[in-house]
């Protein structure tokens, strides 16, 4: 699994596999605040901007062709997608938490989970390629680190329960048709 990861001591976002810095290939990375974007080549070094407000840090590593299952010759497609929420003050829901990123594989807050009630669910829609995803299986690592799988609905939303303040981790992966391969 990789994700981003922000260094507190630092400001400092990095892209990390299983605790690991990763070595993946970024395709498409950028840095969104409150109406601005910045689109990068590469993440490294990057600071958070200061301030009030949802920085949405968003990745998408170049897609990887891989053997799938001990069928000979079968191949599929990985897209993998990682984004990062921090909000630098304020107790405001704010639209850069649950817009649209753009990026291939995606799960979108319905609701700013940065100001989220403990108690309460926090709707989730997830997207490959744009598409929601209906039946995903979203899994979401509490900040005890104690792991949850929860089934998106029909129309790609899954409802994430809110037990605890942290870092909160969600990931995806589903299998969908593709261009004579699967993408994963």
């Amino acid at each position: 699994l990789r994700t981003l990861e922000l260094d507190a001591k630092t400001g400092a976002v990095r892209l990390v596999e299983n605790g690991a810095p990763s070595k993946a290939g970024v395709r498409w990375a950028f840095v969104r605040r409150a109406g601005e974007q910045e689109n990068l080549q590469a993440l490294e070094p990057l600071a958070l901007p200061e301030g009030e407000g949802v920085t949405l840090v968003g990745v998408d590593l170049a897609p990887v062709l891989e053997a799938w299952g001990t069928q000979s010759g079968a191949l599929v497609r990985r897209v993998q997608s990682a984004a990062l929420l921090v909000r630098g003050g304020g107790d405001s829901p704010d639209p850069v938490a649950v817009g649209k990123a753009g990026l291939a594989a995606e799960i979108r807050a319905l609701a700013d989970p940065t100001v989220q009630p403990i108690g309460t669910t926090l709707p989730v829609r997830v997207y490959v390629e744009g598409q929601s995803v209906a039946g995903a299986t979203v899994q979401v690592r509490r900040p005890d680190g104690t792991i949850r799988n929860i089934e998106a609905d029909r129309e790609g939303i899954a409802h994430v329960p809110i037990n605890a303040a942290g870092s909160w981790v969600l990931a995806f992966e589903q299998r969908v048709p593709g261009d004579g391969q699967m993408t994963v």
